[in-house]
């Protein structure tokens, strides 16, 4: 006698059926979420590129290109913040991807970490950082500091929206990786044209504000990435 292969079908297991064929034509919310990532990126990387343009236009006394632009340490340094955006904004995007493999991307984030603050400290070297450090905390040498945090909360924000229609491991590490990212393309764009090029101002006033959107992302992350609308 052969076996019967033919399961009996509740009714449970029918809506089941009929919903999952019904929703087939439906178009995937996160279809195109790649593109839509990345041209989100784009997108901010023009707004901000545009404010700061705007902003030396407006008042070139405070911030304006630097006298050598051309210099190997200035074009290090903007190299630099350039890569380290685009590494920590792959890492959020792996992130929002299930099972990915980031192993390779963190280690490259913490070898550009380093290698900003080595190129920083090696302008002026150290002695010359911590003589400078009393004048670089008057607040006066601190507006491209703000700016980097507040552009940097715009934008992080921007992005975390778009990562609602992936599929993040932990809203925390992702909001962390995300806002770094934003932090560090204000950083390239500040570092374009701030008139103060020693190393202190760089640490004080460019690296610190983007340790606080490090932490403060971990707390958008949680209340944007777990809405429901």
């Amino acid at each position: 006698m052969g076996k019967n292969n033919n399961f009996p079908r509740g009714p449970d297991t029918n809506h089941l059926i009929e919903s999952l064929v019904a929703d087939l034509p439906n178009r995937s919310e996160s279809k195109n979420w790649t593109l839509s990532y990345w041209s989100r990126w784009a997108l901010a990387a023009t707004v901000i590129g545009g404010v700061t343009w705007l902003a030396s236009s407006q008042v070139p006394d405070l911030i304006r290109l630097p006298n050598d632009v051309w210099s190997p340490g200035f074009l290090a340094r903007s190299g630099l913040w350039l890569g380290a955006f685009f590494v920590c904004a792959r890492i959020s995007f792996l992130l929002a991807i299930p099972l990915s493999k980031i192993k390779f991307a963190r280690h490259f984030a913490a070898l550009t970490a380093v290698g900003l603050a080595v190129t920083t400290a090696a302008l002026a070297g150290t002695d010359g950082i911590f003589a400078e450090v009393p004048i670089e905390l008057d607040m006066g040498k601190g507006p491209c500091g703000f700016f980097i945090a507040l552009t940097g909360i715009i934008a992080g924000t921007f992005l975390l929206r778009s990562m609602r229609r992936a599929a993040p491991e932990s809203a925390s590490v992702s909001g962390a990786w995300t806002l770094a990212a934003a932090g560090c393309m204000s950083s390239f764009f500040m570092n374009l044209v701030c008139r103060h090029e020693n190393p202190a101002h760089v640490l004080i006033w460019h690296m610190l504000p983007i340790l606080i959107l490090i932490i403060l992302g971990t707390q958008l992350a949680n209340k944007i990435l777990t809405q429901k609308f």
